[in-house]
This record gives structure tokens, C-alpha cells and sequence, in this order.
């Protein structure tokens, strides 16, 4: 049975994150993409940092995962970037709409 996957990216810049759902994009690896600004707190090396940030939420299918990883890991620019699959299921639809949208 396949199994959907929504990715969650995030980034220091606007233009990067575009970037990169334009690349999963052209390439079919994703059906689609949302972006949003958020604020982001979190550990980096032993101190609490908080700053802006960008966020790729995508949809997929578990078969384009590695390819997925590799692609964003090459228009990253952070050292140790979060690329984080949840499972999900939808209305017939809508997953039909991700199959006929990735290759």
C-alpha cells in the first residue's frame, strides 16, 4: 500500500525555502507546497537561539523520500538541516491529486 508523507523544511531566508520548493517542484518530488514565516526557538551549540525562519510544509509519497532528502540537503545552508516526514491519510481525491501531480 503506498503511504503519503507531508515534509516539513525550514530556512533563514524566504528566497532559500523558495528555492527549494521550486526545485521539489520542477522535479515532481512534491505535489505541492505551502510556506509560512514562523519563529523559531531552539538549541544550538549549548545556548538557546530564537530567530525568524521560513517553513516548507510539502506532500509526497514515501517512494520519493531519499530523493526528497538529497535534493534539499543540496540548497540547504544550514549545518544540520530538519527534514521531517509524517504519515498521513486523506480523502480519495486528494491523494489521487499527489499521484498524478509527483513522477
Amino acid at each position: 500500500m503506498k503511504k503519503y508523507i507531508k515534509i516539513t523544511v525550514s530556512c533563514a531566508t524566504q528566497s532559500e525555502i523558495e528555492q527549494i520548493c521550486d526545485r521539489l517542484l520542477k522535479e515532481q518530488l512534491i505535489a505541492g507546497g505551502d510556506i509560512s514565516e514562523t519563529q523559531s526557538n531552539y538549541w544550538w551549540n549549548g545556548k538557546i537561539d530564537k530567530e525568524k525562519r521560513y517553513t516548507l510544509t510539502a506532500l509526497s509519497v514515501q517512494d520519493k523520500k531519499d530523493a526528497i532528502i538529497e535534493l534539499t540537503k543540496k540548497y540547504h545552508q544550514d549545518e544540520t538541516p530538519g527534514i521531517i516526514f509524517s504519515y498521513f491519510d486523506a480523502n480519495k481525491e486528494f491523494l489521487d491529486w499527489i499521484d498524478q501531480s509527483i513522477n
